[in-house]
């Protein structure tokens, strides 16, 4: 229990790492504990690791795609509760999630060069995601070049670990400052964005994103946004109270901006923001490419499970 609870204290104190890396820790610690429980009763097992996911929950309420596993998990146990006899079961059902899941990288790649040529294009990053690292594994995959403009990304800074991740795998990086995009973007091919959710009207992502996807739109760049099925809401057809977490922005400490200097100043310090669909040239999933007209039509209907009421 402890290692479950060291894993659930680090994916909660993470404000760095992209979604799908989160959700991948999520993931590998549910099975890890179940694996290592599989011995033990499996109501008490079942307790435990319904407790601490939730809190995974609420601390990252705002990424669907954590949320998708928790909840499917969750609607799994809903049915099956009472009739597991031991962990196995449990075990079986994450291995085929993250099989279904699994090839997300390469179908993204597939979707995006079958209609643009990418080839020694030059691109602008935002922020540290998964997903647009795992595209750019499918690049390098398949010999493809390409050289990247890539924002700090304050005030996490975690554009510096996607910077480095791209460099260290071969690719052309350039570091820049976040309020350096309106220079920059006179050398930018194309913007490539992740998304933590996109519903009908707008998507949240990393704060700065609004301003690189305005930026873009006034200099006739195309903005890409590259996100999974997982993360396509329609609101009008889902559980309001689900979708008010998901859309809640939150303020976060002023020290990250100040530095612990003494102040008696207001700071604004929020890691995420809305940005508006029109904002957007193509949404790029597993299934395809779209545009925002397209968004209510593709979006996922869910049902909720009982334990996240």
């Amino acid at each position: 229990m402890k290692s479950l609870i060291r894993s659930v204290n680090n994916i909660n104190n993470d404000n760095k790492s992209g979604s799908i890396s989160l959700l991948n820790e999520v993931i590998v610690a549910a099975e890890e504990f179940y694996v290592r429980n599989k011995d033990e009763n499996i109501n008490l097992v079942n307790n435990i690791l319904i407790d601490q996911l939730y809190k995974v929950y609420k601390q990252h309420s705002q990424l669907t795609s954590i949320f998708h596993f928790i909840n499917e998990l969750f609607k799994f146990l809903d049915l099956s509760i009472t009739e597991l006899k031991s962990s196995e079961d449990a075990i079986c059902f994450i291995k085929e999630y993250k099989e279904v899941w699994s090839s997300i990288d390469k179908l993204l790649y597939n979707n995006l060069v079958t209609i643009f040529d990418i080839h020694d294009k030059k691109v602008l990053l935002h922020s540290n995601s998964s997903t647009i690292q795992m595209l750019f594994d499918e690049f390098k995959n398949n010999n493809i070049a390409v050289q990247v403009f890539q924002t700090v990304s304050h005030p996490a800074k975690e554009g510096l670990i996607q910077a480095n991740y791209l460099a260290d795998n071969g690719f052309d990086v350039t570091l820049i400052e976040d309020s350096a995009i309106g220079t920059i973007i006179e050398n930018v091919n194309m913007i490539f964005l992740g998304a933590d959710a996109v519903f009908n009207d707008y998507f949240i992502n990393k704060t700065g994103s609004k301003a690189i996807a305005i930026t873009g739109k006034y200099n006739a760049v195309p903005v890409f946004v590259f996100a999974d099925s997982r993360k396509f809401f329609n609101e009008k057809n889902a559980n309001m109270d689900i979708i008010n977490k998901f859309q809640k922005i939150e303020n976060h400490s002023a020290d990250e901006i100040l530095n612990s200097i003494k102040t008696k100043m207001k700071v604004e310090n929020s890691y995420f923001e809305k940005i508006p669909n029109t904002l957007v040239s193509r949404f790029i999933n597993e299934k395809g490419v779209f545009t925002g007209k397209n968004i209510a039509n593709i979006s996922n209907q869910f049902s909720v499970s009982k334990l996240l009421i």
